[in-house]
């Protein structure tokens, strides 16, 4: 056998070794179990359920499931090899669907070695989507039906027979099968245009490309006919849209946002590329690939999670036009060069270990290799103590925690909600507002009768917590006990029902998890049993090994003064936690040195700390350590860049002003002064603020309002108290005084968006709906996503409709 026949299967095999060894992780995202368990009670039934089987919050709904297929599909391997089944299953899949990527990129030019360069790219911005979910089969289905038709095309190979029956497949896999339309519209009218702009002028002059196009179109009816063979009819091509135009979903949901260049810069980059390709083949240029191109450039940027799907069109075609660029004797014989060779064999090799330890740019924390479940993302602990304690019945769930607690728990717990999103918008907008509103909480609690709640720890800005003042950030509800939580999840009980001597036991009556580092602060300020939160954090420690409970017991430490138990405390915090437990472990050991007197190791950690976050008071605190250290400068740097984030940070303008005086900077002092002169008024009118929302939030409203007018008297070009007080107005019916309030807000800044809101309830209110429709399309101008944003286009719908 010829000797580049050897490198060629040699870099083939490589390859897809790569791509079936990165496919090997466990299984990390949560709708699987949801997918398992549909495909299970299929399988047991002999049948498609007839009404919803597992969820409580709409048990009697006619039970619809686009994917049904996929379910009973992957849940075959796990009934006869387990979750090793399930995954070795996935790594098969996909790595069939890159063997398809991988032929169709070589064609017409079989430059080999260049098409698996681009797709390793494509393998490492994809592999994010290497789930047990129907994207797989997607992965499959689409590139195939691009494939077939490129085959046609090129080697008038007549895969593309094959579509129809590979679309009663797909139909009944996923709702993606409404883009299995996308590469015939684009090789049928790429044809078209094409024997229209040729010498021959018209496209019918020639009869192989008339009957070309004839066969094209015969079959994509017959697919399209085919993709109608399903329990549901035409359900599975309007699923899918019926989850991308709700609000809540793609506000929500991080996977249906936009891709926006903070977000993900794949979609961005992979545009350009893809457009230099088709720019640089200028003179070969395919009208056809391009139009296949543009949807999909299209659909990539609507949603992060369409970015793969981009990923899986863009990679064969940028092969595709760099190897015809490419295509001349000379570059093709650098290309067949045995060191080149060598390098990309090397390459293979290399780079799937890379990616699988994560070194340097490569990897994906989120990605676990081997087998099993990665319980990083599912509330195992929480569900294993309530195995231990007996807790059963129904639960109202994190909404993506529901297919888990249904896959390892059913019938023995109920979940309310899944990731299928079967719960209407308003009903998945309530459960999330329950947790800050205890009537909302009361009131689904009596609609559905559950008596545990199974959340996530919510996710706060810096200080955020402050304003819960002693309440629980999580659960603003006195009705129900926190009775175990980790680095996952946090359990609550109702109070008076059947698990009271559960919560007798068990309830942490001192710590509250979820209000992080600054609430803690400020509970150990407030005069908070230091015992009793060092009993409550040891015992958490004891039974979860949580590092947010080596974090919050290291902060303990540090406030009474025990830096070296706070040192050996922050050092258990595990380093591939989630980041907040990371930077605090960071800080707190930089200040437990400080404090000690090792400076070298404070600086260590401090810089530790800031490469992920430049927190004011960790650069104050770095500021402090080099005035030990006697670089005045680098203090003065540090301090600045401390105002620079927060400019009513007192403490840092005193030191500061210390250090000008020191230097003997006389200019600077002057300015300084005059700087914390205002921060000073600034800081004594949000102190008030805060005390103003905390008695708001708790229902003092004559509190709020003495506390909201102290702050302007001192701020008056602030305008959120202007706002709350207008709220408050609101709320007690003086509509008079409540207009009077958002408008002066409005006045002090235009662009407060809040204050359009609250003039267009109060309007609504009065019964001027034209004035109510103008300030919601304000409100919504500034402010066009979000909890309020969607209620405000429920009232504009509302006003439209009369």
């Amino acid at each position: 056998m010829p000797e580049n026949i050897w490198m060629q299967r040699l870099l083939l095999f490589l390859f897809l070794l790569s791509v079936f060894l990165l496919a090997l992780n466990k299984v990390e995202d949560t709708d699987a179990w949801t997918h398992l368990s549909i495909g299970k009670v299929i399988y047991e039934l002999k049948g498609i359920p007839k009404t919803e089987p597992f969820l409580f919050a709409d048990p009697d709904e006619p039970f619809r499931y686009a994917s049904w297929l996929f379910g009973l599909v992957y849940y075959l391997p796990y009934h006869f090899a387990g979750i090793y089944g399930v995954i070795l299953f996935k790594a098969l899949i996909v790595t069939l669907a890159f063997f398809i990527l991988f032929e169709d990129s070589i064609k017409p030019y079989r430059n080999r070695m260049l098409a698996a360069v681009v797709l390793t790219v494509i393998v490492l911005v994809s592999r994010h989507r290497f789930v047990e979910r129907p994207d797989t089969f997607l992965m499959i289905f689409l590139p195939f039906t691009v494939f077939a038709l490129n085959a046609y095309r090129y080697e008038n190979k007549k895969y593309l027979y094959a579509i129809p029956v590979m679309s009663v497949i797909w139909a009944n896999m996923h709702p993606s099968i409404t883009l299995m339309s996308v590469p015939f519209v684009a090789f049928i009218c790429g044809d078209v245009i094409e024997g229209f702009l040729s010498e021959r002028s018209a496209v019918f002059k020639d009869s192989a490309l008339k009957k070309r196009t004839l066969i094209m179109t015969a079959v994509f009816a017959a697919s399209l006919l085919c993709s109608l063979v399903s329990p549901y009819s035409v359900f599975q091509f309007t699923s899918g849209a019926g989850v991308l135009s709700s609000d809540w979903w793609t506000q929500e949901i991080i996977e249906l946002k936009r891709p926006t260049w903070e977000l993900s810069k794949t979609p961005y980059i992979l545009t350009l590329i893809l457009a230099l390709s088709f720019a640089v083949n200028y003179k070969r240029f395919s009208l056809t690939h391009f139009l296949l191109a543009l949807p999909f450039v299209y659909l990539g940027f609507t949603a992060l999670r369409f970015v793969f799907v981009l990923a899986i069109v863009a990679g064969p075609l940028i092969a595709r036009n760099l190897s015809c660029f490419l295509d001349d004797p000379e570059t093709l014989k650098i290309l067949r060069h045995k060191i080149f060779q060598g390098a990309v064999i090397f390459w293979m090799a290399v780079y799937p270990a890379l990616t699988v330890f994560a070194v340097g740019p490569f990897g994906d924390p989120e990605k676990s290799f081997g087998f099993g479940a990665n319980h990083f993302y599912t509330p195992e602990g929480a569900l294993s103590y309530m195995d231990k304690r007996g807790i059963e019945g129904k639960v109202l769930n994190q909404f993506h925690w529901g297919g888990y607690i249904t896959w390892r728990d059913f019938p023995k717990r109920r979940a309310f909600v899944d990731g299928r999103g079967l719960a209407s918008q308003g009903l998945l907008e309530k459960a999330e507002r329950a947790r800050m509103n205890e009537l909302v909480m009361d009131e689904l609690e009596r609609k559905y009768g559950f008596d545990a709640i199974l959340i996530e720890p919510p996710v706060f800005q810096e200080s955020s917590p402050e304003v819960f003042g002693e309440q629980d950030a999580a659960l603003m509800s006195s009705n129900w006990a926190l009775v175990y939580w980790d680095d996952n999840s946090l359990l609550y009980l109702k109070r008076g029902g059947k698990y009271e001597s559960v919560i007798g036991a068990d309830e942490y009556r001192f710590v509250l998890p979820s209000n992080g580092e600054y609430g803690l602060k400020k509970r150990l300020q407030n005069g908070i049993s230091t015992q009793g939160l060092i009993s409550d954090i040891e015992r958490n420690i004891r039974e979860t090994g949580s590092s947010r409970a080596y974090a919050l017991l290291g902060q303990v430490y540090n406030h009474v003064g025990e830096y070296k138990k706070a040192v050996e405390a922050f050092g258990k915090v595990r380093k591939h936690m989630r980041v907040s437990h990371i930077v605090t472990a960071y800080y707190g050991i930089a200040f437990a040195y400080y404090k000690l007197g090792n400076y070298d190791d404070a600086v260590r950690f401090y810089k530790l700390a800031l490469e992920f976050e430049r927190n004011p008071a960790t650069l104050y605190n770095f500021a402090l350590v080099y005035i030990q250290k006697g670089d005045k400068a680098l203090a003065v740097k540090y301090l600045k860049e401390a105002l620079d984030v927060n400019p009513n940070f007192l403490n840092a303008y005193l030191l500061l002003l210390s250090l000008y005086k020191e230097l003997e900077m006389g200019d600077e002092v002057r300015k300084t002064e005059q700087a914390y002169l205002n921060a000073m008024n600034n800081d004594k009118a949000e102190v008030h603020f805060k005390r103003g929302a905390d008695a708001y939030i708790s229902g003092r409203f004559k509190e709020a309002i003495d506390e909201y007018n102290r702050s302007i008297r001192i701020n008056p070009s602030n305008p959120a108290p202007y706002c709350n007080l207008g709220f408050i107005y609101f709320d007690i019916n003086n509509y008079e005084k409540a207009l009077q309030y958002h408008k002066r807000a409005i006045e002090t800044d235009r662009s407060f968006a809040n204050a359009y809101y609250g003039l267009a309830l109060v309007y609504r209110n009065l019964g001027r709906q034209d004035l109510a429709k103008e300030n919601w399309q304000e409100y919504l101008r500034l402010e066009p996503s979000g909890y309020y944003s969607r209620r405000a286009k429920e009232e504009l719908a509302r006003i439209s409709a009369k």
